[in-house]
């Protein structure tokens, strides 16, 4: 069996896993049958045409001059994107979730294992191809897996999708054994986890998708965050929180990104500088970000609780 092949049964060995664990928690969470299978199968032709919708977006400039849009239907190992499935799952999650009269927030929630499962089998899966592969590995002492990996042509390149899949099984793992305090927590916290590894293991990436200078995947992640960043504090706003003394999580945030965007530039065109160096930067920075989302998460939660106590 060649390894494309291998890994298209790997990625559906992935999707199998995911739905069974969904199963298993929305069944125990006391869901009809009914509803599990609709949720799982939106989740899946969500994730699948998001994925595929994302890929052809993403090169459009590619695409459409040569295959016109009819080539969206044209799938292979390369055309499904992690960007487009992350979008895809939770829009399946609302959807069902407004379908079946349910809360979106517990439906989101019982997803989130399953897509994290999912990514982390389908992270392992590229062991099988030839991307989610780093730089070249001149040492021959770092030769070796799981660190690097070989490549079609008997090549050592560092195995990123290898930081990927262990950032996902975490993340699964933080987020079962986590105390639970309110519907969406769950969800929320996986998504800044994940949006905020991915910003950092994209910089390790050789192949990635670009637009110009910008690699797409850390543009999707630095919005992401920033979405979840400012839903919560409109909520701590409407919640009494004064605007003035939330300012200066936004404007954290923003000179965040602005570091990030240096460091990219450094390691991108300043050859000499110390790797070592700006690669701990970037991670300082993505930490100070994870704590800005989640410090204002915190500030959403109390104030909605003081409202809910007033009342």
């Amino acid at each position: 069996m060649e390894h494309s092949s291998i890994y298209l049964v790997c990625l559906l060995a992935a999707v199998l896993c995911g739905c069974g664990l969904y199963a298993y928690l929305a069944i125990k969470a006391n869901h009809k049958a009914g509803g599990v299978v609709l949720t799982l199968v939106l989740a899946v032709v969500c994730g699948v045409l998001c994925a595929r919708l994302f890929y052809f977006v993403a090169h459009t400039e590619l695409l459409f001059p040569r295959f016109i849009w009819s080539k969206i239907f044209s799938l292979n190992i390369k055309g499904l994107t992690f960007g487009g499935a992350l979008i895809g799952l939770p829009l399946a999650g609302v959807i069902s979730a407004k379908w079946l009269q349910k809360p979106m927030h517990q439906t989101l929630d019982l997803l989130t294992p399953a897509g994290l499962l999912t990514l982390f089998l389908a992270r392992l899966a590229e062991y099988f191809v030839d991307f989610g592969q780093g730089s070249y590995v001149e040492n021959p002492r770092l030769q070796f897996f799981p660190l690097s990996v070989v490549n079609s042509w008997d090549e050592w390149y560092f195995a990123v999708f290898m930081l990927e899949a262990l950032f996902a099984l975490a993340t699964l793992f933080y987020v079962l054994i986590k105390r639970k305090d309110a519907p969406g927590t769950t969800w929320q916290i996986g998504l800044v986890l994940i949006l905020s590894s991915q910003i950092l293991c994209e910089s390790f990436r050789s192949e990635t998708l670009r637009w110009g200078f910008v690699r797409v995947y850390q543009m999707l992640s630095v919005v992401g965050l920033a979405a979840l960043l400012f839903s919560y504090l409109w909520l701590a706003k409407r919640g009494g929180q004064k605007l003035m003394r939330l300012l200066y999580l936004p404007g954290l945030y923003i000179l965040g990104i602005a570091i990030l965007v240096g460091v990219e530039f450094a390691l991108d065109k300043w050859q000499e500088m110390p790797r070592l160096l700006l690669y701990a930067v970037m991670i300082v920075t993505i930490a100070m970000m994870i704590l800005l989302v989640f410090k204002a998460g915190r500030l959403s939660k109390s104030t909605a609780h003081r409202a809910s106590d007033a009342q």
